[in-house]
C-alpha cells in the first residue's frame, strides 16, 4: 500500500527586498513543506519579476489585507523592512495566518509582547528568522559543547566589524540606532542560545564619526547567576566586514566565523611551549582552509543558506503539530531578544 503525500503548507511572499530573494524564497522553494502560494511587493516591476522566477501568482500591496486570494493562504513569510513589521504581522494573525518574519522583530518594543499575546488568541504560530543559531558552524560548536569537548563555559566574546561601504538596506539609517538595531540581533540570540539567562550589565556606545545614526562602536556586557559573561564588541566604521563568536571553555576555545559559515576549536594549549604553539597556529591553519573550500563550493552552488532551511523546516513543523511557541524561534524569544536590544539602546 503507498502512503499519500501530505498537503504542503501555502505560504506568500511579504516584501521582496534582498532576504527575501536571497533567504527566504530560496529556502522555500527547496522544501517540501512548502507551495510558495504568490509574492507580494509594492513594487509592481519587482513583484511582477519574482512571480515569474518562481511561477507563482503576485500582487502590488502594502497591507496583509489588500491580497485578494489571502484565504488560499496558510502562512506568510515577511521580509519587508522593520517598519512595516507589525502592521502585517497583526493582520496576517487577525487573518488566521501563521507568520514568520525577519528580524528585527518589530521597530517598537511596545509592540513585541501584544504581539505574541495575539498568535497564541488566534492558535497561530508567529516564529523569527533567527537563522545562524542553525549554521553549519553554529551547529559543530553546539556539538561539541555537549560532548565536552570545550568543558565548563566561561565566557563568549562576539565580535561585529561591519565596512560602511558593503551592501546594507537603503532603510537603515531610519532605524534607532540605526545598522546597530538592524544587526544586534544575532549576535543577541547567539550568545542567549549558548548562555541562557543573560542579562544586560553595562552597555556603551560611541557616537558616530559623522553624525550618522549608527554608532561608530557600541560595547556590551552581559551576564548570568551563574557568573558567566558575554562581551559584545560591535564597530560600525571598520575597513573590515567579520563577525565571530569566540567560546571560552576550560578545556579549550572555539570561534564561529559567522560569514564564512566556518568553525574552528584549539584545544587548551598548558603553558604554552613552542610545541603547543605551533599545534595550535597548524589546527587554526588547516580548519580555515579546509572550512573556507567546503562554504566556498556551497556559495559557488548556491547551497551557503546560513540556516535558513532549518528554520523553514522548524516553522512548518510547528504549525503541523501546533507547537505555538517553536523552540529558539518562537514569538517569546523573539520578545526576549527585542527587549534586551531596547535596554541596550536606553541604557
Amino acid at each position: 500500500m503507498t502512503s499519500t503525500p501530505r498537503t504542503r503548507i501555502r505560504i506568500a511572499a511579504v516584501g521582496l527586498g534582498w532576504v527575501s530573494q536571497n533567504r527566504h524564497l530560496p529556502a522555500i522553494s527547496r522544501s517540501p513543506e512548502f507551495e510558495l502560494t504568490g509574492v507580494i511587493d509594492s513594487r509592481p516591476e519587482r513583484a511582477a519579476a519574482i512571480a515569474a522566477k518562481y511561477r507563482t501568482r503576485h500582487v502590488v500591496a502594502r497591507r496583509v489585507e489588500d491580497v485578494p486570494w489571502l484565504e488560499n493562504v496558510d502562512a506568510v513569510v515577511i521580509g519587508a523592512p522593520p517598519g512595516a513589521h507589525a502592521e502585517l504581522i497583526r493582520a496576517a494573525l487577525l487573518s488566521g495566518k501563521h507568520v514568520i518574519t525577519e528580524k528585527p522583530f518589530v521597530l517598537d518594543a511596545a509592540d513585541a509582547r501584544p504581539l505574541s499575546r495575539l498568535a497564541h488568541e488566534r492558535g497561530c504560530v508567529l516564529a523569527i528568522v533567527h537563522n545562524f543559531q542553525f549554521a553549519r558552524s553554529f551547529l559543530r560548536l553546539q556539538a561539541d559543547i555537549a560532548a565536552g569537548r570545550l568543558g565548563a563555559i566561561r565566557n563568549i566574546w562576539a565580535l561585529q566589524l561591519s565596512n560602511p561601504a558593503r551592501r546594507l538596506p537603503a532603510w537603515y539609517g531610519e532605524l534607532p540606532g540605526g545598522l546597530f538595531f538592524d544587526e544586534s540581533p544575532h549576535l543577541l540570540y547567539l550568545v542567549r542560545r549558548l548562555l541562557p539567562d543573560m542579562v544586560l550589565a553595562h552597555a556603551r556606545r560611541t557616537p558616530s564619526s559623522n553624525g550618522a545614526t549608527t554608532p561608530a562602536e557600541v560595547y556590551v556586557q552581559l551576564r548570568n547567576d551563574a557568573g558567566q559573561t558575554a562581551t559584545l564588541l560591535m564597530n560600525f566604521e571598520a575597513a573590515l566586514s567579520e563577525w565571530h563568536v569566540v567560546v571560552s571553555g576550560e578545556r579549550g576555545t572555539a570561534d564561529v566565523d559567522i560569514f564564512r559559515d566556518i568553525y574552528h576549536f584549539a584545544p587548551n594549549d598548558g603553558v604554552h611551549t613552542a610545541r603547543d604553539i605551533l599545534r595550535t597556529s597548524f589546527s587554526a591553519a588547516t580548519s580555515h582552509l579546509f572550512g573556507t573550500v567546503a562554504s566556498g563550493w556551497l556559495h559557488v552552488r548556491s547551497r551557503l543558506d546560513y540556516g535558513n532551511r532549518e528554520i523553514f523546516r522548524r516553522f512548518a513543523d510547528a504549525i503541523r503539530t501546533r507547537t505555538l511557541q517553536p523552540e529558539y524561534i518562537g514569538s517569546h524569544e523573539a520578545v526576549a531578544v527585542r527587549e534586551l536590544q531596547q535596554e541596550i539602546l536606553e541604557a
